[in-house]
């Protein structure tokens, strides 16, 4: 099964967790996704996908000055 999962994922490296474990349904073996979980995570497999970037602030393209300051 492993063997399968890695050869998958070399063709579909955004397939997760959900689509392997279909996948492998698919081709008849009976597993769960906590099973396909545990075997990518014990194959090193990380999926790639957008990653979060919080840190970084959205750059303007023009900062409007604030025209009423001083003003009463």
């Amino acid at each position: 099964m492993m063997r399968i999962i890695a050869a998958y994922h070399t063709e579909y490296p955004t397939a997760g967790v959900v689509h392997m474990r279909d996948m492998l349904r698919l081709r008849g073996y009976l597993v769960n996704a906590k099973r396909v979980r545990r075997l990518m995570r014990k194959m090193n497999i990380l999926v790639i996908y957008p990653q979060k970037s919080l840190t970084k602030g959205t750059v303007a393209s023009y900062v409007h000055p604030y025209l009423l300051r001083g003003f009463r």
